[in-house]
């Protein structure tokens, strides 16, 4: 008798178990996951881009040079390595090439550029440091410079009606500059 109570128990169980599966089967393909059961699966997967959201849109953060590189990451052209490199984390090996050709001061508006082993800057913020994101160095005919982008030069005057407006305020002074 026991052992009829032990069987019938076991068959209850294997019927709930393959009653549950088949909702989740079906649940799945409700979701548009196809491919249950031969080891595949297929639909929606967690790396699609939301509706509406175009791959390949414009990149946020910054404007990129001539070969690509993103500037205001960082990154610049290294000729002999044929890539964008970070110069504080990779030699370039080229002498007088992009690579070694960076800003030299942390902060303000006096940009100097040559070429110099890396180097660490406080994290001071200083004003008129807004406008360093549109200061680069680059090669020109062999020697390392600034490269001239108007908007760094629209910052730069902006910053300058900013302290002479507000010179006895500095935090008014800094306010300023963020409308930069």
């Amino acid at each position: 008798m026991n052992k009829k109570i032990v069987l019938v128990a076991i068959g209850f169980f294997l019927l709930g178990f393959m009653v549950a599966s088949s909702f989740v089967i079906w649940d799945l393909k409700d979701r548009g996951i196809n491919g249950i059961g031969n080891g595949t699966m297929s639909g929606p997967t967690p790396y699609e881009p939301p509706h509406g959201v175009t791959p390949g849109g414009p990149v946020i953060g910054g404007d990129r040079d001539e070969h690509g590189c993103l500037t205001p990451a960082g990154y610049s052209w290294c000729e002999s390595k044929q890539k964008c490199l970070r110069a504080w984390e990779e030699s370039c090996g080229d002498k007088g090439s992009q690579g070694d050709c960076r800003i030299l001061n942390c902060h303000g508006l006096d940009i100097s550029c040559g070429e110099s082993a890396s180097f660490a800057c406080d994290a001071m913020y200083r004003i008129g440091d807004k406008c360093r994101q549109y200061a680069s160095c680059v090669v020109i005919e062999g020697e390392c410079q600034q490269k001239v982008d108007p908007r760094f030069d629209a910052c730069k005057a902006c910053v300058a009606t900013c302290e002479k407006t507000y010179q006895n305020d500095p935090m008014k002074s800094m306010d300023c500059e963020s409308s930069c």
